[in-house]
Formats: structure tokens, C-alpha cells, sequence
């Protein structure tokens, strides 16, 4: 079980989440320094998201006025706060579920080789309740948050092999309900893709082409419905995930505090929404 120490609401933005008393797994290479890293940052970031919930009932009053400024559309992003907490939470979840199934399916892994994990990022349920339902979205929150937190030994798993036999998706919602993001067994292997001298663990899969991108008289037209594979690494994802939820935290910051001016901007943690490496600048240079 991952342990998180205690921490100032100050601590856990400037760095995620701190320091964990005790580290994943059961040695102490780098590939677990790393892992440990990830997992962190990922925590972190959930509960920066947790945190703006708490800040959103506590600031506009009720429940009911929160969870209208929750859904609430900025007219200059095109988007809510809520429609930035599930997209992005789609794709940590999509990412947390593949290091989850290392696990899963690491005793089937010597005998699967050609084999190899596929995260579909842009094939996924879009919507749910979890865009205008707060509750909706802490659950999501949260629950992804104990799938880190019970992660084991993922770094064990990933030194075993190389390659994994699950091709992880989001499920299907049904009645406008928060998707859950878990693993099929759909094996795919190809020459191609696999050509990759066991390094890769995963792949990252694209559409990166849409209907208004392409002149359908030139030869260079694609599908644009095709996902283009990236060969990748859990701890690659993780990291992708992690950075991809900060620059959507961003824009949630400016959307609560300035467009639609929600909660005063000194009601979160001021380094909200930061980069790390943005961050340790600033503290290096005079203000």
C-alpha cells in the first residue's frame, strides 16, 4: 500500500504531494525513483482537483450554487470546470488502469511477448456525469486516487517484462453515467509495432487528423478516423497524464478566479496549476 505523509495545503501545490514516508516496491532503483515520482505527482494533482471542489461549495455558499458554477460554460475557453475535470480525469484514469494491469497480468506476460498494452486515448466515452455533477466527479476523483494508493508493486512488474497482453479503453456510458476506464483482453500484435527490442511496454494510440484537416483531392488525405500507435513506457503515460491534468488546471484557475470570477484567486494554493520547473524558476529570480 502506498503511504502518503501528512502535508500543508501550501506543500501539496508547490510539489504535488510530498515526500512519501516509506517508497513503492522493494528496492531502490531507479526505476522505481521514478515510478514513485509519477505516482506522486498524479496524487497530487487529483487533489488539487479535490481541493478546488472543496473551494467551489465553501466560497459560493451551497451545493447547488457550487455545482452550477461547477457546469458553468466560459464563454472564452468554450468549456466549464467540469468539462476540463472529465476530460483530463479520462485520461489519468486511462493511464492509471494500464499500470494497474502490469500487475493484473504479469503472470501471463513471459508466454505473450508479441503482445503489447494499447492506451486509446481518442477512443473514449465522451460526456457523463461527471462534467456537471460534483459529487459525480469527486467519486471519480477519489476512486482513481485509491488505484494509485493500492498500486503494490508496480515497478516489480515492470522489471519482469516488457510487454503486456491487455488493450486498455474506457467502457461505455450508460445513462449519462462517469465512464470507468479499465482493460479488455484484446490481444493485437504487429510486425511493426512490436519491432522494438522489448523495450516498450505500452502503446500510446492517436487520432491526429480531422475531417476539416485534409483537402480529400490531395494524396496526402488520411483516415481520419486512424490512430497512429507510439511506442511508450508505463512510466512515459504517467508522466504524460500528470502534465496534461497541470495545463488543464491552469485554465480551471483562470476560469473559476477571472473569466467567470467564481472564488477570489487567494482561495487556492498560489502555486495552483504550476509546473514544478515553473516553480523552482520562479524561486531562483527576483520578483
Amino acid at each position: 500500500m502506498l503511504r502518503i505523509a501528512t502535508s500543508t495545503k501550501k506543500e501539496v501545490a508547490r510539489r504535488y504531494v510530498p515526500a512519501p514516508s516509506a517508497t513503492i516496491a522493494t528496492n531502490n532503483s531507479p526505476t522505481t525513483a521514478t515510478m514513485n515520482a509519477l505516482l506522486h505527482a498524479n496524487l497530487g494533482l487529483l487533489g488539487q482537483k479535490l481541493e478546488l471542489l472543496s473551494v467551489l461549495r465553501k466560497e459560493l455558499g451551497s451545493e447547488e450554487e457550487a455545482k452550477l458554477g461547477y457546469a458553468q460554460i466560459c464563454t472564452i475557453v468554450g468549456a466549464s470546470i467540469g468539462q476540463h475535470f472529465r476530460h483530463s480525469m479520462d485520461h489519468t484514469e486511462l493511464a492509471v488502469a494500464t499500470a494497474t494491469a502490469a500487475i493484473a497480468t504479469t503472470t501471463t506476460l513471459t508466454t505473450n511477448r508479441n503482445n503489447i498494452a494499447k492506451i486509446h486515448y481518442d477512443r473514449r466515452a465522451r460526456g457523463g456525469d461527471d462534467e456537471t455533477n460534483m459529487e459525480a466527479a469527486e467519486k471519480r476523483i477519489r476512486r482513481v486516487k485509491r488505484m494509485i494508493e493500492e498500486l503494490p508493486t508496480i515497478t516489480s512488474a515492470l522489471a519482469s517484462t516488457s510487454s503486456l497482453s491487455s488493450s486498455i479503453t474506457s467502457t461505455p456510458r450508460k445513462n449519462n453515467e462517469a465512464g470507468t476506464a479499465i482493460g479488455s483482453s484484446c490481444s493485437s500484435s504487429s510486425s511493426n509495432n512490436n519491432n522494438n527490442n522489448n523495450k516498450d511496454t505500452v502503446l500510446a494510440c492517436f487520432v491526429l487528423s480531422s475531417s476539416d484537416d485534409d483537402d480529400p483531392s490531395s494524396s496526402a488525405a488520411v483516415d481520419n478516423n486512424k490512430e497512429f500507435l507510439l511506442s511508450s513506457t508505463i512510466e512515459r503515460e504517467l508522466g504524460f497524464v500528470a502534465h496534461h491534468t497541470l495545463h488543464h488546471l491552469a485554465m480551471v484557475k483562470v476560469i473559476a478566479t477571472h473569466t467567470l470570477k467564481l472564488i477570489p484567486v487567494d482561495t487556492l494554493p498560489k502555486d495552483f496549476g504550476k509546473a514544478p520547473s515553473t516553480i523552482n524558476y520562479s524561486s531562483t529570480i527576483k520578483m
